[in-house]
């Protein structure tokens, strides 16, 4: 009996041995899909552009369809497909063009609650948690908050990228600060509905606000031979403004973006007029 008993556990496999092969494969598979991520975006594929959500995807397309060779092109498609679809699962977006140059400036976002002028309240300004209080000398301690960095970082991306000097047209400028906040509206939104939460969550006794203001605050770097101490001033800049009691038309962007040129909060449609 102890024989066939120590012959029947010989023969199954412990639980332990099974998830290590898995934590194998899984790590191989990891191994062959990010550099295989990276280079199928330098290969022309076919894929429809990308709509809603700005995602950073650099993927490369082909811009002749009717000169693709195939079935070659068929496996670059699939390749690329695959792999971007498991980047969004995953949360392994590449973007690896910020190797190619350096910013001249870098933009944290504050909120800002309003409530009506009827209710006698100060403004309250959620600042980042990532915003050193000293940007000319801080140190900022490792913790496991990256991908609250990104968000962050996310709702101001467009000030730390683009500015009036990149963009020296008005119009074109206005447009593109439009754009920013059309694409970003599902995510713009949530942050600002979060932040808000959280804050009337610590304070149950103030009502919910009448306006939530995203603002990009924008610290510019020294001028180039200057000490880094020489930081020009920082800039704030109205980016978005989210109303809770508003009713949003169906057809609207469910936030109010800043207009540079006209100084106000203006709504926008979620198609573009043409």
């Amino acid at each position: 009996m102890n024989e066939l008993t120590g012959q029947a556990a010989t023969n199954s496999e412990h639980p332990n041995t099974r998830r290590g092969r898995l934590l194998v494969l899984f790590v191989v598979f990891q191994f062959v899909v990010i550099p295989l991520g990276s280079y199928i975006k330098m290969i022309p594929v076919r894929m429809p552009p990308h709509h809603g959500e700005l995602d950073g995807d650099l993927q490369t397309r082909v811009s002749e369809p009717s000169q693709c060779r195939e079935p070659i092109q068929t496996i670059y498609d699939a390749t690329a497909w695959a792999c971007s679809r498991w980047a969004e699962v995953s949360g392994q977006r590449q973007g690896w063009a910020l190797f190619v140059t350096f910013g001249d400036r870098a933009s944290f976002p504050i909120v800002e609650l309003q409530w009506p002028a009827s209710e006698q309240r100060s403004t309250v300004r959620l600042s980042s948690h990532f915003e050193p209080d000293d940007p000319t000398n801080y140190f900022y301690w490792p913790e496991p908050c990256c991908r609250m960095w990104c968000y962050d970082n996310r709702m101001v991306l467009f000030h730390a990228a683009l500015s009036r000097t990149m963009i020296p047209d008005a119009e074109e400028f206005r447009k593109a600060s439009f754009d920013a906040v059309r694409s970003l509206r599902r995510s713009t939104s949530a942050y600002l509905r979060w932040k808000t939460d959280h804050y009337l969550q610590a304070n149950p006794d103030v009502p919910p606000p009448e306006h939530v203001t995203l603002i990009a605050r924008v610290l510019p770097d020294p001028r180039p031979g200057k000490s880094y101490r020489d930081r020009p001033a920082a800039l704030e800049i109205p980016h978005a403004r989210w109303s809770p009691a508003r009713t949003i038309p169906p057809d609207e962007v469910p936030l109010e973006a800043w207009d540079p040129l006209e100084a106000k909060f203006v709504r926008l449609k979620i198609s573009e007029p043409s």
